[in-house]
């Protein structure tokens, strides 16, 4: 079934619970001799004191084309669960934090000369503010050809017309 569907399940029923797990890692993962498999193992939401909490647990992220493109991505499903949680808890659930466990971040030396050229002026917020529910975009989804759990963000984000102005 549906992991995300299943979170919201759970803790619509109790919202104390902590088994409101999603596993990227399969069992294939730890027999496979590719290199091309989950560095995130899995997920978990929690709600404490009405703030809803999200901890992403990694095995390996590289810093700049790991963590930085998973980061917008984990915004995204938090924001989507949140909504479609806040509707059920009738606006009292409030924004936790998504706090991330990486047993390995590392960065590679090829990237070194790029960061290095980088400008920082100030502080830089890259979190998404959206109000769309999880459900909503489901049923959406269910309208296309293509299995929603092989689209991209970009993908996603084209279905509800979401643009860099909606998502600052």
């Amino acid at each position: 079934g549906n992991q995300l569907t299943k979170i919201i399940e759970l803790l619509t029923i109790d919202k104390h619970t902590r088994r409101a797990c999603i596993s990227i890692y399969s069992k294939s993962d730890t027999n496979s001799k590719s290199l091309d498999i989950p560095c995130n193992v899995f997920l978990q939401f929690i709600i404490r004191n009405d703030y809803l909490y999200m901890v992403v647990n990694s095995r390996s992220s590289d810093l700049i084309t790991g963590l930085s493109i998973d980061a917008v991505h984990w915004q995204f499903i938090y924001m989507l669960l949140f909504n479609e949680l806040l509707i059920k808890f009738n606006g009292t659930l409030h924004l936790g934090k998504i706090i991330y466990n990486i047993t390995s971040l590392h960065l590679y030396e090829t990237w070194l000369k790029d960061i290095e050229a980088w400008e920082f002026n100030g502080e830089y917020n890259h979190s998404i503010d959206i109000t769309t529910t999880y459900s909503s975009i489901i049923s959406k989804l269910s309208l296309l050809k293509v299995p929603y759990y092989k689209m991209d963000i970009q993908s996603i984000c084209n279905i509800f017309e979401l643009n860099d102005k909606s998502m600052s």
